[in-house]
């Protein structure tokens, strides 16, 4: 039974056609292990009469579920093709099914590739015309090949500096993004570190008058399209406003941050999962404003912040790789005027 699935334009699928759903579902899971971001899946339900929509993702195949009418927050999805049809499609060869795919090849529009026990391409498929130039074919053997091809497919997003200078700095009783800790303007100096690595730079600001106040090139900002919705709502904006790109997101308020643990969680990231954060033993919790956000969280965010704006509380609920930082004081924070002189103190030591 084939039904509609709720993926948009902006998400990309493909189908899996050409044997049972069983051996669908085992292959998108091979398909998931060695896919580069975050995938889901897209299946019907076999419980009842009517198909129902499901969608299971993670890194462990099925941590999450929806059922029914749903809004897929992944922008990746493998798909079923015995129930839904995509606009990219694989074809999984199996004899016992060259009749139920016959059924369905006027969905096969784009096929791109065929894993059969040979290596060799069907020639029933090319029959039918649905092959290309383009069209790969593997055996089911070829693994190392067919993960190459996965990992093009699944390419992680570049990733952009995001340095979030849009606080209302309340604690502290001034611009914390203008406080000098290395003899300029800390928004400045978080820049030119971003720089070295060759990293490229946007600055999340409240307003245009915010930016020209602190002489920040309007050209290099971000204004907030959420107000009063703290740090998530100045990454959902990035993210809406540049959707190809992944976010390395830093706080104006950690002074010890620089370019050795910017490289370093750069170097750490896990791009399969939806964030790469540094673990704060001290408060026991991912920090959030120290962190990769993948492109693949976007959605996520949004359903968030409809109900919270606590960026940590996201992160302890999403696929999260969790990191050590080298040194402790990175991630030491200063939101008041009695942190910044307990700070300066202990330069001097």
């Amino acid at each position: 039974m084939e039904v509609n699935h709720p993926l948009t334009k902006h998400q990309k699928s493909i189908g899996v056609y050409g044997t049972s759903c069983d051996e669908i579902q085992k292959w998108v899971r091979v398909f998931q292990n060695y896919s580069s971001i975050a995938t889901a899946y897209l299946d019907a339900s076999h419980q009842s009469e009517d198909a129902t929509n499901t969608l299971t993702a993670g890194g462990g195949f099925a941590k999450m579920q929806w059922e029914g009418d749903l809004i897929s927050p992944f922008l990746f999805h493998w798909v079923n093709g015995n129930h839904f049809s995509a606009p990219v499609q694989i074809i999984i060869d199996d004899e016992n099914k060259v009749e139920s795919l016959k059924r369905r090849k006027d969905q096969l529009t784009n096929v791109v590739l065929v894993i059969t026990a040979d290596g060799e391409l069907p020639q029933h498929l090319v029959e039918w015309g649905v092959i290309t130039d383009q069209t790969i074919c593997y055996s089911r053997e070829c693994l190392n090949e067919i993960a190459d091809w996965v990992r093009v497919q699944t390419k992680p997003a570049p990733l952009v500096a995001l340095i979030l200078t849009g606080g209302m700095s309340e604690r502290m009783g001034q611009d914390k993004a203008m406080m000098d800790y290395h003899g300029i303007p800390q928004w400045q100096f978080l820049g030119e570190e971003c720089a070295q690595l060759e990293i490229p730079v946007l600055f999340s600001v409240r307003s245009h008058e915010q930016a020209l106040l602190r002489k920040i090139p309007m050209e290099n900002c971000i204004v907030d399209q959420f107000v009063d919705f703290g740090p998530l709502g100045g990454i959902l904006s990035a993210m809406m406003q540049f959707p190809q790109y992944s976010w390395v997101v830093m706080a104006c308020d950690m002074p010890n941050w620089s370019s050795h643990s910017i490289r370093y969680l750069i170097q750490s990231r896990e791009s399969q999962k939806m964030a790469t954060a540094f673990w704060n033993e001290e408060k026991q919790w991912a920090e959030p404003l120290a962190t990769i956000w993948e492109r693949e969280a976007k959605g996520f965010i949004s359903l968030w912040i409809s109900q919270s704006r606590c960026a940590r509380k996201l992160l302890n609920r999403l696929p999260l790789q969790k990191i050590d930082p080298l040194e402790v004081n990175w991630l030491h924070n200063v939101n008041s005027p009695q942190e910044k002189m307990d700070w300066l103190k202990r330069q001097g030591e």
